[in-house]
């Protein structure tokens, strides 16, 4: 067995290895030489490098452009801050800081006063004011909304009201630790502009208030956006920025070293080297994301041997995630102790771990639940989602099948995935990595684990109300204490099998100066130019 796991193991680093360094074809999902104004970097006489467009390569296409919309996940969202700013934003290292917001006291335990910036315009030359951000308010919480991911912050807040031309109060329907990090998603929009065109015409030409102005939008090809030359943080230096989908990561490498991009993330881990080689510049590291196999408990035709602890433990235990990390990852990863917690969110607990790698226990678990002759599940995944990620489902599925295990794998769109685990449909086992601007214990647990969470496939009386206790503790380290137990107790019950904390690798072109990724993934290109 352990001869036919090496085997498997060798067989997919070696299909990694000719799918990084071999030719890949450019078509498909997108090309940043399509009907673009995207200009051919050159040497100037002076030996300058001219270039007036920058062009980025996201994962996928976005679903919609406006913030709050159902489905945007981190890349849709990626979209929506070019254009358009939050109250309260994370710095590229992950740590919340003031942004139209300066600042901010809490009053009591569910009163907020926040004070803006007074120098912020809107592309359509408006000043903004504190009655956009009532104004807002009041679109999400609008009957029948289509916003519906508004829910992340109106579940949680009862009421938004103008204290001043600059300044306005939030009131809380219980004590709620995690307000700030929730208006990081909070994006105003400009009332006179959303009375004029209402939200359909928003959704087809966005404003806001960042340093790119929304210009067009050809669905899976391109979109474009131009410089915001009154921008109050300062103009971009570059005067147009392209962003074209290209959902294959060879594709992706390839359009980089084609001269099509720019700026492109999710570098597979067997290129690295070679494109640092070439010239280009890597950066990247640790994010707010984390990797881990879901289990469907909750659905109408889920597997019941995934109720059963001891099965969830085995699964556990069956997989080698240190071996994953070194030789699937080239140890571009962080092994975790559970699947919501890692090093960058408020309460992480270095001290737990998940159950050591142990085949042996693995197969007394599953004897002992009634599968000593095997069990069968399914399993889906997003290809290029994350590094690597096609690579690490089949080498768990082949550790998997050590155990007696046997996992039929497939292939799925995100969207088609996100609706599965909506319709509590989805596979047996599905490969997560949850994370983004928003991302903490609180984000992620709700999301995936809790009994309301949109996404989640599993639920525990018992762990909701530690989660509830969590979410209300408002004194810093008694909260940080809160999602400590949140963290235990789910290392405990094992609502999935617990990988890492992702890794994402981002290469540009060398021209591409001042230029930073950001640990919640997000393209901050305001302040990057050529060189």
């Amino acid at each position: 067995m352990k001869r036919l796991l090496a085997m498997s193991l060798a067989l997919v680093m070696a299909l990694t290895c000719l799918a990084g360094c071999g030719g890949a074809d450019t078509s498909g999902s997108g090309s940043a030489g399509s009907g673009g104004s995207a200009s051919t970097g050159q040497e100037g006489q002076s030996g300058s490098y001219e270039k007036d467009t920058l062009v980025v390569a996201t994962t996928k296409e976005t679903t919609a452009l406006v913030t709050f919309y159902p489905g945007l996940g981190t890349p849709g969202s990626n979209i929506t801050v070019q254009y358009n700013e939050s109250l309260v934003r994370r710095n590229a290292e992950g740590t919340l800081e003031p942004w139209l917001a300066t600042s901010w006291e809490l009053v009591d335990d569910v009163t907020w006063d926040f004070t803006l910036r007074d120098d912020v315009l809107w592309h359509n030359g408006e000043k903004f004011t504190a009655d956009d951000v009532i104004f807002t308010w009041n679109v999400i919480t609008e009957e029948g909304t289509e916003l519906s991911n508004a829910a992340d912050i109106t579940d949680n807040v009862a009421n938004i009201e103008k204290t001043g031309e600059y300044s306005f109060r939030v009131t809380t329907k219980k004590p709620y630790s995690g307000l700030l990090l929730k208006l990081t998603a909070y994006r105003c929009f400009e009332e006179s502009y959303f009375t004029e065109v209402g939200l359909e015409g928003y959704m087809e030409h966005p404003i806001g208030t960042g340093p790119w102005k929304f210009v067009n939008w050809e669905k899976d090809v391109e979109m474009n956006f131009d410089a915001f030359e009154d921008y109050w943080g300062g103009a971009p230096q570059i005067p147009h920025m392209k962003i074209v989908p290209i959902a294959s990561v060879a594709s992706r490498v390839a359009a980089l070293e084609a001269g099509d991009v720019d700026i492109i993330s999710g570098v597979p881990s067997a290129d690295i080297a070679r494109l640092e080689e070439s010239g280009y510049t890597i950066l990247g590291g640790p994010t707010t994301r984390t990797c881990y196999v879901g289990f469907n408990c909750t659905g109408e035709d889920a597997n019941p041997a995934l109720r059963d602890i001891r099965v969830r433990e085995a699964l556990n235990r069956a997989v080698d995630v240190d071996l994953i990390i070194e030789s699937v990852l080239d140890g571009y990863g962080k092994k975790t102790a559970d699947c919501t917690f890692n090093e960058t969110y408020t309460g992480f607990r270095s001290d737990l771990s998940r159950p050591e790698y142990d085949v042996e226990r693995a197969r007394e678990l599953l004897a002992e639940a009634g599968y000593a002759d095997g069990l069968n599940l399914t399993m889906s995944y997003v290809p290029g989602a994350f590094m690597n990620d096609s690579e690490v489902a089949q080498v768990i599925v082949a550790m998997l099948a050590e155990v007696g295990v046997n996992v039929t794998l497939s292939e799925v769109e995100s969207g088609v995935k996100n609706q599965q685990l909506l319709d509590d449909t989805v596979a047996d086992l599905h490969l997560e990595s949850m994370g983004g601007p928003q991302a903490d214990g609180d984000l992620m647990y709700e999301v995936a684990f809790s009994k309301d969470g949109r996404y989640s496939t599993y639920n525990n009386p018992e762990m909701d109300a530690l989660h509830a206790a969590a979410k209300e503790t408002m004194d810093p380290e008694e909260n940080a204490e809160a999602w400590g137990r949140l963290q235990e107790y789910e290392c405990n019950e094992m609502p999935g099998i617990a990988l890492y904390q992702v890794y994402d690798i981002s290469a540009t072109n060398p021209h591409l100066k001042n230029w930073t990724p950001r640990a919640d993934q997000f393209t901050d290109t305001q302040p990057a130019y050529f060189e």
